[in-house]
């Protein structure tokens, strides 16, 4: 549902709302904005000084809250529709236009109250320091996107242009940037593409496809990246824009080499974003700090468009809260709520666009089908074809075309794994046609190297015919064995035997083949037939066990203090139905620069993971005797300084990002655990770890004393 038009008195409060004068009365900053032709709700405004070799950019935004109460009906109102919608023939904005269009638009020779958050960047775009003023702004200058770019590659003569050609850079090397340090990052004009922040293409508009929108987007990232680090460093709550993954993703260095592809003009592009739709969980927004896969961000918000969204709007609240250290006017609790109400919205437009999306594919679909011409279904899109697929499937006869397209698409390497699940299991009225090209299909897909997983991922989505399914590995003498247990139609299945392979990672692809092609075979045999491989190798248990319960945290401090034992990392699967469900965690340490894994089956992640570094521990008593020696910690503390006190001053004095932590509370061995992680980025490379410990206290002691160990090792004329 959309909401058109305002009431009347929504629209009388906003006409009668003014500005105060001592919203005037704050520092001036002159500067320029960079927008579409088209825009009237300008919220965000840029200037540049410089400080020796570094640069002070300035991002001043609209301070919409210091001009709509929280008690008013524009308040809610804005709260209701979400954000402004545009459309192709008009706009729905978030709050009448009389304070959208006019007095919080940061118009042309026009002064505005505004909130600038003034970022430091070092000469190589480094973030150096964040502060957050309440200002006034003046727009010198009102700049589109293509003037910008006529002036930064036509060297036009400009009042600014030394000043557009220097942000130019900047934006530039942010960009390179965020794509060394792993973010799905694409603006390739000459072929009109870009990622989005979850990484998945999309097409630059005519207006967009210019060096103008590059410098905005990449200025406005830092500036919420780097706000969002500031705020999260001050454990100050705010919504944060969330982006996580799901457990069947590959590794980002995978991904990236699929985007790099997409760069070298090999692949497609629907083909990737049909795989990230897969992989990526949609971005969200929320007081937990999940972190920003697309983007690779500890931490990430959205606060540079308060006139058009509601989630920058509500984090304005909370910021000049904390600026004036003012009461904040929302709790973790009601930032929750708001999160929800936000996110349903989102979510209730996306499926609103879909199913109309999906009423204008399936007419077209029909129509293609309806055509004798045996070319006519070839040159179409993977997802236009997908609508062709599922239309084939309910005619009585299968079209000459679509038999052809479906060879041609496999010749060309273009066929999408929605569109194997398709032509393998949905139902068809005359199930012999399909015989040829389900045999055809079956062999394309395993071939293609991660498809079959991928299958039958699409399936469990959809939840047809595989509701769902969970790959099972054991350790053997010479690898690795898997099996996948999949539920068809209610019934618990796998295949007859196990599948082996050197390493985790093709077990379980081998078994996801395996497994596709007994489904597509109909010999898949009940789950509870198969036994395990006789020469399963397990972990000799006679050692003495450890006896502290916090055996996670015990082999974190170990991996700490020993520069040959890496950093455990830790993976989970989910096996079993939702009420009684088993969790399967995988622990692989570094030991001397070899992978070594461990297993654990629990009926919670926490005790799956405590039971999964047990295991490792046990291993290293056994094989690394002198790792588990518990060794005389040298003194970190000073003059009575605790670790968390000695690390906050030493991020002042090196103008580092505090640590941002966050913790989820456990039940292990009957006792309730605070399970801490702490994230921090040092000269642009992340540390992080994790600590258990009865109180958050001393979880963030033990976690900052375990980095300013890290540091001390790593630069031993750090002065701690």
């Amino acid at each position: 549902m959309t909401f058109a038009n305002f009431d009347n008195d929504t629209f009388l409060e906003a006409a009668s709302i003014k500005p105060d004068n001592a919203l005037f009365e704050r520092e001036l900053i002159e500067g320029f904005t960079i927008d579409a032709p088209h825009s009237k709700d300008l919220d965000d405004g840029i200037s540049l000084k410089r400080m020796g070799q570094n640069f002070i950019l300035q991002v001043s935004i609209a301070d919409v809250a210091a001009l709509i109460p929280l008690d008013s009906r524009v308040y809610f109102e804005a709260k209701k529709r979400v954000h402004t919608l545009y459309l192709s023939a008009f706009n729905i904005p978030m709050m009448p236009q009389s304070l959208s269009e006019h007095k919080l638009s940061l118009l042309e020779n026009e002064i505005r109250p505004t909130v600038t958050f003034e970022v430091e960047l070092s000469p190589v775009a480094q973030i150096l320091s964040v502060d957050i003023k309440h200002t006034s702004f003046k727009n010198i200058r009102r700049y589109s996107f293509l003037e910008i770019d006529q002036i930064v590659t036509q060297k036009i003569e400009d009042e600014h242009f030394d000043d557009i050609s220097t942000l130019f850079k900047i934006a530039n090397t942010l960009h390179k940037l965020r794509r060394q340090n792993g973010a799905l990052a694409i603006y390739d004009i000459k072929k009109g593409i870009f990622t989005n922040e979850e990484g998945q293409i999309q097409r630059l508009s005519a207006d967009k496809a210019n060096r103008g929108y590059i410098l905005i987007q990449e200025l406005m990232i830092m500036a919420n990246k780097a706000v969002a680090m500031h705020l999260a460093g001050q454990d100050v709550p705010i919504l944060f824009r969330n982006h996580t993954v799901r457990q069947n993703a590959p590794d980002r260095e995978e991904i990236l080499a699929q985007v790099n592809q997409l760069l070298a003009g090999y692949g497609q592009v629907d083909t990737h974003n049909n795989r990230t739709a897969l992989w990526f969980n949609r971005a969200d927004y929320g007081p937990e700090l999940k972190g920003h896969f697309g983007l690779n961000e500890i931490a990430y918000t959205h606060l540079t468009s308060p006139i058009r969204r509601f989630a920058d709007m509500v984090n304005h609240y909370q910021i000049k809260a904390h600026i004036t250290n003012s009461e904040l006017p929302f709790s973790k609790h009601q930032l929750f709520e708001l999160a929800l109400s936000i996110n349903a919205k989102t979510e209730e437009e996306r499926e609103a666009r879909s199913q109309h999306e999906k009423v204008r594919a399936t007419k077209k679909a029909n129509d293609l089908l309806g055509r004798e011409e045996v070319n006519a279904l070839y040159d179409i899109s993977s997802r236009e074809f997908t609508r062709v697929v599922l239309q084939a499937c309910q005619l009585e006869e299968v079209p000459k075309s679509f038999r052809y397209a479906v060879q041609k698409r496999i010749g060309q390497n273009n066929i999408d794994p929605g569109n194997i699940l398709y032509i393998l299991f949905v139902p068809k009225r005359t199930p012999a046609q399909w015989k040829e090209i389900k045999e055809q299909i079956l062999e394309y897909a395993l071939e293609k190297e991660g498809y079959p997983r991928m299958v039958l991922n699409i399936s469990t989505q959809k939840k047809f015919p595989l509701s769902e399914y969970h790959p099972i590995t054991v350790n053997v003498a010479s690898g690795f064995m898997c099996r996948i247990i999949g539920i068809v139609d209610g019934v618990k299945v796998s295949c007859a035997s196990y599948s082996q392979a050197a390493s985790k990672k093709d077990a379980v692809a081998k078994a996801s083949s395996e497994f596709l092609k007994a489904w597509v075979q109909n010999t898949l045999v009940d789950a509870s037939q198969v036994e395990k491989p006789e020469n399963f190798s397990g972990l000799n248990h006679k050692i003495k066990p450890y006896r502290q319960g916090n055996w996670t945290g015990k082999l974190a401090s170990i991996a700490a203090s020993n520069p040959d034992l890496g950093q455990p990392e830790y993976t989970f699967e989910k096996e079993g139905p939702d009420d009684r469900p088993r969790f399967i965690c995988t622990c692989v340490a570094t030991v001397k620069g070899n992978d070594v894994l461990f297993t654990s089956v629990q009926k919670s992640k926490a005790r799956a993971k405590n039971m999964a570094a047990l295991a490792c521990l046990e291993w290293l008593q056994q094989e690394h005797p002198l790792f588990t020696e518990v060794k005389k910690e040298k003194k970190l503390v000073k003059d009575g300084k605790s670790p968390l006190a000695i690390l906050y001053e030493l991020c002042h004095n090196k103008q580092w990002f505090r640590p941002i932590f966050s913790f989820s509370e456990e039940i292990v061995e009957g006792k309730q655990i605070f399970l801490g992680t702490m994230k921090m980025r040092i000269k642009e490379e992340d540390f992080e770890n994790q600590a258990m410990a009865p109180s958050k206290k001393e979880a963030k002691q033990i976690m900052a004393k375990s980095c300013l160990r890290f540091l001390k090792e790593n630069d031993p004329a750090l002065e701690i």
